[in-house]
């Protein structure tokens, strides 16, 4: 659970390659396996039929040690079996079970293993130990034991190993040589990918694309996105335009323009409204209107507070002439006012 954990915190790039460089080794080390377990297969395939032919060459003499028990027989079937040097002790049994023939090339004996059966292959300590009957006629005389050396196959074996390990750290050098290509081959474009939305969320960058030849999936994926940032780049430029033109228009025109938020906090104010007010829009902005905006009922002179949530229900009362407009300064000017909501399409 543990490197489960830590694998999802290691960054993309060193995911896929731990990824890739386990798929190479996994596949390198499959193949080799399968390669060696057929030969080492074959070799011991070819061993046992070896030993078959042995005893198929062998089988007269000792069915005639058999039934007529002549050393002059027993002599020629050494001389046989010295031809084959790989044989390292000759066992032959009566029907009742007793030796009646051994050979041994060389001084040391080794007993036939206990559980070898009849009709039997045994690979055991670096040996082939086999076990026939020996049959004529359909009638069975008795049963030969060889005990052969495997030394063909150990030698095999150990080719294997020495080669193993001479391979090894290259393979393993390969392995990452490759998981580090593909590794920057997949991830790049991704990467690529991150650093343009990233730009896009952090900074509303639009203006960066994300450089594809691909046409397949992820190629349309980068597309599409660089399609859609387009789209993002052409509408804000749009409606920067239109927000310059009513900036322009505002700033040009002879009446006093006050904008504020839905809590009635100041956020814009054109020329005219700053000259009547006496404000200077950098001071005035952040405040609320009653504090900026002070108007007087001209018959009453009575202050008029004005209402946001008023102004958005659209309240006819707010609009009207007759009022005194007390700047800044405490100079008095005569105005006409109209309120307007400024709604959005939701």
């Amino acid at each position: 659970m543990a490197i489960k954990t830590l694998f999802h915190k290691l960054p993309i790039k060193l995911k896929l390659a731990i990824v890739i460089f386990a798929a190479v080794s996994t596949g390198v080390g499959t193949v080799g396996g399968i390669v060696v377990y057929r030969d080492v297969t074959s070799i011991r395939k070819n061993s046992e039929q070896e030993i078959k032919n042995i005893l198929q060459v062998a089988s007269q003499d000792f069915l005639k040690i058999l039934v007529i028990n002549d050393p002059e027989i027993a002599a020629d079937a050494v001389t046989h079996l010295i031809a084959f040097p790989q044989i390292l002790q000759t066992i032959l049994y009566d029907r009742d079970g007793q030796i009646v023939f051994t050979y041994y090339p060389i001084n040391e004996k080794i007993e036939e293993p206990e559980q070898l059966q009849q009709n039997n292959f045994l690979l055991r300590n670096n040996f082939f130990h086999v076990r026939q009957p020996i049959i004529h006629e359909l009638k069975e005389y008795g049963s030969i034991y060889f005990k052969v050396s495997a030394q063909l196959l150990r030698q095999k074996m150990q080719g294997y190993f020495d080669l193993l390990s001479i391979a090894l750290p290259f393979l393993l050098l390969m392995s990452l040589l490759v998981a580090a290509v593909f590794q920057r081959i997949f991830t790049r474009p991704i990467l690529e990918l991150v650093k343009v939305i990233k730009s896009a969320t952090e900074k509303s960058d639009y203006s960066r694309r994300v450089l594809t030849n691909d046409k397949k999936e992820i190629g349309q994926l980068f597309i599409g996105l660089n399609n859609m940032f387009a789209k993002i780049e052409d509408t804000t430029h749009s409606l920067n335009q239109q927000k310059e033109r009513l900036h322009v228009t505002l700033e040009s025109l002879g009446e006093g323009v006050i904008a504020t938020d839905k809590n009635g906090i100041i956020e814009y104010m054109n020329p005219m409204a700053q000259e009547l007010t006496g404000w200077d829009e950098e001071s005035a902005v952040g405040l609320p209107l009653d504090a900026v905006y002070k108007v007087f009922n001209e018959s009453t002179e009575k202050q008029i507070l004005y209402k946001v949530r008023c102004c958005l229900r659209g309240d006819p009362d707010l609009n009207g002439d007759q009022l005194i407009l007390v700047a800044k300064n405490s100079k008095k000017i005569a105005i006409k006012n109209s309120f307007a909501p400024i709604l959005d399409t939701h």
